[in-house]
């Protein structure tokens, strides 16, 4: 949640949560998410996933 509050606080584009160190990518969005935010995700999860 700390990360959407520095995203609205600085009007920067924060992109949800990666996990890493596991064998796929694993993506995390909060319940705030919008639409522009699931896409950006989907956008990196497809990149990751080669």
């Amino acid at each position: 949640m700390a990360y959407k509050i520095v995203e609205r606080i600085g009007g920067e584009n924060a992109i949800g949560r990666v996990l890493q160190g596991f064998a796929k990518p694993r993506m995390d969005l909060s319940c705030g998410s919008s639409a522009e935010d699931v896409a950006d995700v989907a956008v990196i999860a497809a990149v990751l996933a080669k």
